[in-house]
């Protein structure tokens, strides 16, 4: 038995025995399937025969689970482990609920009625198709708020495993933000059904909503990759950022609209990254404007650096969670 073999297996055993020890038996069957497609790739390394290989294979996957993972490099045995985090927490999350999953369409929809209550019916804004307006910022807004939050908490409860496991730490959190896009999913079917009841015009054009997706979900994952490397070691951090995400909140028009800021403020929201991404997503779903290119890329630019600094900062900061868990 080859040297690469035996540390694969040991480690792909470890993750066996720890997630049985984790989560509850009526999730073993999702469990068994991913473990399964885990092992498999200790199975070829047997069957190839090649030790130097193998032992270069299992070198490098030793640098990538002590400190150095890689997110597109990574094997397909923790793209499972990604999917299993995800979808186990998403399951439980509504497990003991009466309503179950339905809590994550109620939660936006609510935020979207008393919204629509105060500033379509007693503010009045004149804005054309305003509950479709203010329901996909409620809904975009809603997934950064409890993606980040999420990321925070899965850091914390998976501590356990961080300290007895040897995995890329980066799965946590791309896990956290996964589970969250499941719920965002959902959201957007609901939006949907109002969309198509609202009369607007469906047009070639909706499919770069996509890239505006993307851009959300990257720049949603990379703070969260900043706040829960920093909420691991400083507990205040969680505390700290639901007072933040308010202001946030309010300083972003996501409720109201651009032009009831004053002129001479107006451009300080092109430095607002997730401004440039709701702005653009309404102004192409629900207004068929052309897409504005300058604001598009700025939105690109913003989101690869605050992506790829949160990501370089979180794999540094890696290094330490055993010893702040």
């Amino acid at each position: 038995m080859s040297l690469g073999y035996t540390r694969s297996q040991e480690h792909n055993n470890d993750l066996v025995k720890f997630f049985a020890f984790e989560y509850t038996c009526d999730k073993m069957l999702l469990k068994t399937f991913c473990l399964r497609q885990m092992l498999a790739t200790t199975t070829s390394h047997r069957r190839s025969g090649d030790t130097e290989l193998q032992y270069s294979k299992s070198n490098q996957m030793q640098k990538d689970i002590y400190g150095s993972p890689r997110v597109l490099s990574m094997n397909q045995n923790y793209f499972n482990l990604i999917k299993a985090f995800s979808l186990t927490d998403f399951k439980l999350k509504y497990q003991s609920s009466i309503l179950g999953y339905f809590w994550s369409l109620l939660n936006p929809l609510l935020t979207f009625g008393v919204f629509y209550v105060v500033f379509a019916l007693f503010v009045r804004f004149d804005i054309l198709y305003y509950n479709i307006y203010l329901l996909l910022g409620i809904i975009f807004w809603n997934y950064f708020s409890e993606a980040t939050q999420n990321s925070m908490a899965a850091l914390v409860e998976k501590g356990r495993i961080i300290k007895n496991i040897y995995f890329p730490r980066t799965i946590v959190v791309i896990a956290a933000n996964l589970t969250t896009f499941l719920g965002l999913v959902l959201n957007l079917v609901v939006f949907l059904v109002f969309f198509l009841f609202s009369g607007i015009s469906v047009s070639i054009t909706v499919l770069f909503f996509v890239v505006y997706l993307l851009l959300l979900f990257f720049l949603t994952l990379g703070f969260s990759f900043v706040l829960a490397a920093l909420n691991l070691k400083y507990r205040d951090v969680q505390h700290l950022w639901r007072i933040a995400i308010q202001i946030l909140f309010w300083a972003t028009p996501v409720v109201y609209p651009l032009k009831m800021v004053p002129q001479h403020l107006q451009k300080i929201f092109l430095f607002n990254p997730f401004f440039l991404i709701i702005d653009g997503a309404r102004s192409l779903l629900i207004y068929k404007k052309p897409i504005v290119f300058s604001e598009l890329l700025l939105a690109i630019v913003y989101t690869c650096f605050i992506f790829f600094v949160g990501y370089i900062i979180y794999r540094k900061m890696s290094e330490k969670f055993p010893e702040w868990i």
